[in-house]
């Protein structure tokens, strides 16, 4: 039976999202251990969520849906489906991770002319400082000041453009030697990791 209604696009942000809180609940038990024997290891791991789906799809004439339909237990094809998914999000993290692939870098990221724009593939630390300059240009614009004197205004008082952005980014310090909560944690947990 042919499929051809949108409405499966709805439950895409939704499935993303429980697929990235599985894998770090995952990672709490098992950790990094799908990569543990590197690049071989993890194409071997995630292959095999492949090999099982083809197995069963087979069976029903390579209908996907009517495999789950037919067999729509938590622990069967579609088990296979998520995990498979979900190992393919896996390898891509560290792709990104060694800086082998860019965020937002793929075909259907790109803008309307084609053209993957330097937003959508600039590093996260860059975009972070980009919008907290934008933030300060602003605060100066419409002459908001986040100190009371000398001292930095704690960030969960302060209402300031910076400060706003600050909380959404976290781990770039308002300014330097910055009391606030945000950046005093954050200097005890660089401290901690020397």
């Amino acid at each position: 039976m042919a499929t051809t209604s949108d409405g499966h696009l709805v439950h895409l942000d939704q499935i993303a999202s429980e697929d990235a809180a599985g894998l770090k609940k995952a990672h709490q038990s098992y950790g990094a251990s799908w990569k543990k024997r590197g690049g071989v290891g993890a194409y071997m791991v995630m292959i095999r969520k492949f090999d099982r789906m083809e197995i069963c799809a087979e069976k029903h004439g390579w209908d996907i849906f009517k495999a789950v339909e037919d067999d729509p237990r938590a622990e069967g094809i579609l088990d296979d489906i998520r995990d498979a998914r979900r190992y393919l999000m896996l390898i891509e993290s560290v792709l990104r991770e060694k800086g082998i692939v860019k965020a937002g870098s793929h075909r259907d990221n790109a803008a309307e002319d084609g053209v993957v724009h330097s937003e959508a593939v600039m590093g996260r630390r860059e975009l972070k400082t980009r919008v907290l300059t934008k933030a300060a240009a602003l605060n100066e614009e419409l002459g908001l000041d986040c100190s009371n004197g000398d001292e930095h205004i704690s960030d969960a008082a302060c209402r300031c453009f910076r400060c706003l952005a600050m909380k959404m980014l976290s781990a770039v310090p308002h300014i330097e030697n910055c009391q606030c909560a945000v950046c005093s944690t954050n200097r005890a947990n660089q401290e901690g990791q020397k």
